[in-house]
């Protein structure tokens, strides 16, 4: 396994993690049994960092982590991430000292905004964060899921030192190698990666890059899932949160991870999944309801957030209003039809921003085989 140091910090993080959301659900003494064998294992096979949130499943992922580190005597680095409701400095405050409570520890190695707050002052949370960072009680600073405008306001506001930013990274989106790779590399901050295998699952047999994938899965005696690790950890200072409860996936990925790709294999990954970014008619895309992806009807709903979405696609439409990028949502084109199957929340704010302005109806999209 290799590590990697964090600018400025002791830290010795390996290079893909355990990440703790989907799957990491309360079910009974079986289900958490399996949960701590799948923790357990991962620990032992040299995964030294678990990704987790106060909002994954009401706090059950943070108890599930406390549980299991009264047990386990080595040094597990935890990057948890605070709601963005409980911004600002009371409530910022009171979810620390319950994830500290949850997670049985004295600090949080790394603690991250989950999705940014626009709504409350910048300045208070960040103050508030570090003050926690003087007090001990964070060992880190870390945000997720910020837009380069938010980071760019982060570091006029204040002399803050941000360790690490977690983003959507595969092999399907890499709008981060453009829009943040750079900004990162100058700022010194590490990259976590998640959802690294999307859309990996979903590619047609006849499909040329399932092709070269398994082509080159095959050189290296891996699957196609090791060799995307592999070619993601070829990025500079990159972490990737693997989510899994399965210890046979969990050690194909740690497999994956110690792969070394020759320069040609990287170079064919790279070539056959530059996927172009594409400028869609907004009208163009069917937004027919599924049972894996609950969305809105129309603008009056998506105002209205019945879903509950954070930030609401009202607040984000204001952002994208005042020349905030727009991260490309992901669609699937099948007989000429766009489908939505990503970034719904990013979509309706679009729609809210720019309902009328003809010259505003295309929006960036990646189109998924």
């Amino acid at each position: 396994m290799e590590f990697i140091n964090l600018n400025n910090k002791n830290y010795k993080l390996s290079k893909i993690g355990l990440g703790t959301g989907l799957g990491y659900y309360p079910g009974g003494i079986k289900q958490e049994k399996k949960l701590i064998n799948a923790l357990e294992f991962a620990i032992e096979n040299k995964i030294n960092w678990i990704d987790t949130a106060e909002s994954y499943f009401n706090g059950y992922s943070e108890k599930l982590i406390g549980k299991l580190l009264k047990n386990i005597n080595k040094n597990i680095y935890i990057l948890s991430k605070f709601s963005p409701q409980n911004a600002g400095k009371l409530k910022l405050r009171k979810a620390i000292e319950n994830s500290l409570i949850r997670l049985n520890r004295d600090q949080i190695d790394i603690y991250q905004f989950h999705w940014p707050n626009v709504k409350i002052p910048w300045h208070e949370t960040l103050e508030t964060l570090m003050e926690l960072l003087k007090e001990g009680k964070i060992g880190a600073i870390g945000v997720s899921n910020f837009s380069p405008e938010n980071l760019e306001t982060v570091y006029n506001i204040c002399d803050i030192n941000i360790q690490t930013h977690q983003l959507e990274y595969n092999l399907f989106n890499r709008t981060a190698e453009t829009l943040f790779f750079p900004f990162h590399k100058d700022k010194k901050i590490t990259t976590i990666g998640y959802s690294p295998f999307t859309g990996i699952n979903n590619l047609k047999p006849e499909s040329q890059k399932l092709k070269i994938l398994q082509n080159i899965a095959n050189k290296y005696k891996s699957e196609i899932h090791g060799i995307t690790l592999a070619y993601l950890l070829s990025q500079a200072n990159l972490l990737i949160a693997v989510n899994s409860t399965n210890t046979v996936n969990i050690k194909n990925n740690i497999c994956g991870s110690k792969i070394k790709l020759e320069d040609a294999d990287i170079d064919k990954i790279d070539n056959i999944f530059r996927d172009k970014i594409h400028f869609i008619n907004i009208n163009d895309i069917n937004l027919s309801k599924n049972k894996n992806y609950e969305t809105y009807s129309s603008i009056d709903e998506a105002i209205n957030n019945h879903l509950k979405l954070y930030p609401s696609p009202l607040e984000l439409s204001k952002e994208y209003k005042t020349g905030a990028s727009l991260i490309p949502i992901k669609v699937t084109k099948i007989n000429n039809e766009f489908k939505l199957i990503g970034g719904m929340l990013r979509y309706w704010a679009w729609r809210i921003a720019f309902d009328g302005c003809v010259n505003k109806y295309n929006i960036p999209a990646i189109i998924y085989d």
